[in-house]
């Protein structure tokens, strides 16, 4: 794999400069090395030659899609993108963000942009894509796997290849009980199912519409739910491939959490809608809608007495719901940044919490309060 002398070329019409350099300020405070013309370009600079040293310096090219950008600047703008978007360079990413509701270019449509206000969950998201290495290019074998021992506990290191996902990006996977396969959901649309002992792709389920970005196995993992970037959740039958129902309801954002209930006829859901959502999947009706976050919903849990659920949220809190009355129970505050994930164990009554302020946070949800903060 080549190095490269920045992780990343911001892109930009000149009008949008203050939000790209907000942006770049803030990846470089998180330690990536930010290519801007503004840092860059100097009086008395062959400006071209500069701009296509940095690009070939590049690893990841954010582009920032305006309607300030497709003006006399697109040209230019677009043709940046062109070894980004190569699906020979396997080494380098192309990460789109839109900045307004313009129509985005049929150039540059077929990569999924990602939204941009300012909040910490859209820029969390950011952060992770410009962060993420790329795969390279493996073997002609389905997956390629190394086994390893650390300490005494026997290790798998499995590489899909990209060529047989259809996309360098796989958002989500679900191990089953005894990890002998794997379901894997993709940037490309799509969810395969992989036998680990065999090595072997068994199954390419039907191609969704939009990016998946959850899965969630029922606890005889004969079912599977998928959320996707649209706010939909798919469920599948894991022996057939086939999708047995479509719930639609979150009215934005993409679906990032999912949680079945013991009883296996009901399930959560949440999403950037800011609202989470209670199914019965056998006959796809919503049973009730929770309101309450102020913001994007990341995660969602069943606590393990099943009457009550935790989510957590771009708002920086976590809350506990009686999914009964719909009422929230308890708001537990103390992170500064997005709260992403939540889990609990088997005693109710704790949980853990985690946070764009890289932190983890132990939570007692009979008194609200943190019992310990973990740092580093």
């Amino acid at each position: 794999m080549p190095t490269f002398d920045y992780d990343v070329f911001l892109s930009h019409s000149q009008k949008d400069s203050p939000t790209a350099l907000d942006i770049a300020e803030r990846l470089r405070k998180d330690g990536l090395r930010v290519w801007l013309a503004e840092w860059e370009l100097q009086p008395g600079d062959d400006r071209a030659a500069k701009i296509e040293a940095g690009l070939e310096q590049s690893r990841v090219l954010v582009l920032c899609l305006s309607k300030n950008a497709y003006g006399k600047e697109w040209p230019e703008l677009e043709a940046q993108t062109l070894r980004f978007r190569d699906p020979a360079h396997l080494e380098r990413r192309f990460v789109p963000i839109r900045l307004d509701d313009a129509e985005v270019p049929e150039e540059v449509s077929g990569v999924r942009a990602l939204p941009w206000s300012g909040e910490e969950g859209e820029y969390g998201k950011i952060l992770h894509s410009c962060q993420e290495q790329s795969i390279g290019v493996t073997n002609e074998r389905l997956i390629e796997s190394v086994d390893f021992t650390l300490g005494n506990t026997a290790v798998k290191h499995i590489q899909l290849d990209p060529k047989k996902i259809g996309s360098l990006d796989i958002n989500v996977y679900a191990f089953n009980s005894d990890a002998k396969w794997l379901l894997t959901g993709a940037h490309g649309n799509r969810i395969q199912l992989w036998d680990l002992e065999t090595e072997k792709l068994l199954r390419d389920f039907p191609r969704n519409t939009s990016i998946i970005c959850s899965l969630e196995l029922n606890r005889d993992q004969s079912l599977l739910l998928s959320g996707d970037h649209a706010g939909n959740v798919h469920l599948w039958d894991v022996d057939s491939g086939k999708c047995l129902q479509i719930f639609k309801g979150h009215v934005s954002g993409e679906l990032q959490g999912l949680a079945w209930h013991a009883d296996q006829t009901t399930f959560l859901s949440c999403s950037g809608d800011n609202a989470i959502r209670r199914w019965d999947r056998t006959n796809g009706q919503c049973l009730q809608v929770y309101k309450g976050h102020t913001s994007w919903v990341w995660d969602v849990v069943w606590n393990s007495d099943q009457r009550k659920f935790l989510s957590c949220s771009s708002d920086k809190t976590a809350r506990l719901w009686d999914s009964k009355t719909g009422k929230c129970l308890v708001v537990f505050e103390g992170h500064t940044r997005s709260v992403k994930v939540i889990e609990c164990g088997t005693d109710p009554r704790y949980f853990f919490t985690g946070s764009f302020d890289n932190t983890l946070r132990h939570w007692d949800s009979e008194t609200g309060q943190t019992l310990q903060v973990f740092e580093g």
